[in-house]
């Protein structure tokens, strides 16, 4: 669901918003792109944190 903007370095698609919205994810959401298949998604140590908030 998420198309990788080289031109721009912006990921488009349906994650947080409308289609072709630029995304905004949680903060400790971190999208990482690489080469060939796209995009990495990785959760940082602030998930952790916000599990432990809640």
């Amino acid at each position: 669901m998420l198309r990788y903007d080289a031109t721009s370095g912006a990921f488009a698609g349906q994650f947080a918003g409308a289609p072709g919205q630029p995304i905004s994810g949680p903060a400790f959401l971190t999208i990482v792109p690489t080469p060939g298949t796209g995009f990495v998604v990785l959760l940082a140590a602030g998930f952790h944190a916000a599990k432990r908030r809640r």
